[in-house]
């Protein structure tokens, strides 16, 4: 029998198994690469985003109204599965394009201080320190295989600090019960929590040395475990399955996404798809909270669906990767608490793009 919490010293090695969870893994980016750093009217506070263009960046809107100051940066790596483009975009309407590791990469995350990690499709992962420049930023591969008897890692997510990368390793096409995966940065070293149900295909999510991961119960409805990132304890987390006794959250999850500070948590149910912001402690710990609210517009065919979201550090900007009624990438929306928590920067996606995923930078 496996221990569920046992340290691996294995290099990465390349995975031969293909892992693409919904729209959450394979993205990518074709088309000419952009100037290093440039403005152009791909994003406007109302209105519909700009398709189809080179590059995405963020702009002024027509009438030449400067856009609200998100309090950072925005890493967007998108485009299709096997060729996509990282780019850093700030709301003073600037881009720059970030050389990746290698074409073929799914998921990128980031810690406070700026350090970023990418996870490719194949399970590797690799590092850098600052992505702040053009060019290359310096790449470094992360230890740890990036195949294991479970399944593939994806979904690489730094820990606020930077000191540790947790991956959800499984096999999504047999539906068999998923891992932890966490590694330690500067030494390599590995160690796999088994989660006890398959994995949702969505990125853990680091809370209050805590690590939440989406998973479904036996009746393929979606809630989570908390996972102790320094004893590797699992227990059931908010969701349906919650224990009893609890007045907190209770419905099945869609998304959820953390600020860095853990100080909120963005939380959309399945049963309306609304997000909302919420203090994170109290909905860990199963207690009622009050929730704060964000409606998002329609897009050109109606919809109001997307993939995935991302709370900023402090908790006070939330990045939303929207999607159309095909299940199709077309566009990041930006809402701020500022604002109301609402939608104040819509941005477009590079040519031919049709997935993405994005992190925030300081």
């Amino acid at each position: 029998m496996r221990r569920s919490w046992r340290r691996r010293l294995d290099p990465a090695i390349p995975g031969g198994i293909a892992v693409l969870a919904a729209l959450l893994l394979g993205v990518a980016c074709d088309g000419p690469a952009p100037p290093t750093t440039a403005q152009s009217p791909l994003l406007n506070p109302s209105g519909e985003p700009a398709i189809g263009t080179a590059a995405p960046s963020v702009a002024t809107s027509p009438s030449g109204r400067t856009l609200p100051d998100w309090g950072g940066a925005v890493l967007l790596l998108a485009g299709r599965p096997g060729s996509m483009s990282l780019q850093r975009l700030a709301s003073d309407g600037t881009h720059r394009e970030i050389d990746l590791p290698d074409p073929d990469a799914s998921w990128v995350s980031t810690d406070v201080d700026g350090h970023v990690l990418v996870t490719l499709a194949d399970g590797r992962a690799f590092r850098a320190d600052s992505v702040t420049t053009a060019g290359d930023p310096g790449w470094t591969s992360l230890g740890g295989a990036a195949t294991t008897a479970t399944g593939q890692r994806a979904l690489g997510t730094l820990s606020p600090d930077g000191t540790t990368a947790a991956f959800v390793a499984a096999d999504y096409g047999s539906g068999a019960p998923a891992e932890l995966a966490v590694v330690d940065v500067e030494l390599g070293a590995q160690q796999f929590v088994a989660l006890g149900r398959s994995a949702e295909g969505a990125p853990p999510v680091w809370l209050d040395g805590q690590i939440v991961v989406l998973v479904r119960d036996a009746h393929d409805v979606v809630g989570s475990v908390v996972v102790d990132s320094r004893s590797g304890r699992v227990s059931t987390g908010p969701g349906p399955a919650a224990p009893p006794g609890d007045d907190g959250w209770s419905a099945p999850i869609l998304a959820l996404s953390s600020a860095a500070d853990g100080s909120k948590i963005a939380i959309v149910s399945r049963l309306d798809l609304v997000p909302e912001i919420r203090p994170a402690g109290s909905w860990l710990a199963g207690r009622s909270t009050t929730a704060e609210r964000l409606s998002l517009s329609s897009e050109a065919d109606g919809s109001r669906t997307f993939a995935w979201l991302t709370l900023a550090p402090a908790g006070d900007a939330l990045a939303i990767v929207r999607t159309n009624g095909d299940g199709e990438t077309v566009e990041l929306t930006v809402a701020l608490r500022s604002a109301g928590w609402a939608e104040t920067s819509r941005l477009g996606l590079p040519t031919g793009a049709n997935r993405a995923v994005a992190a925030w930078l300081p």
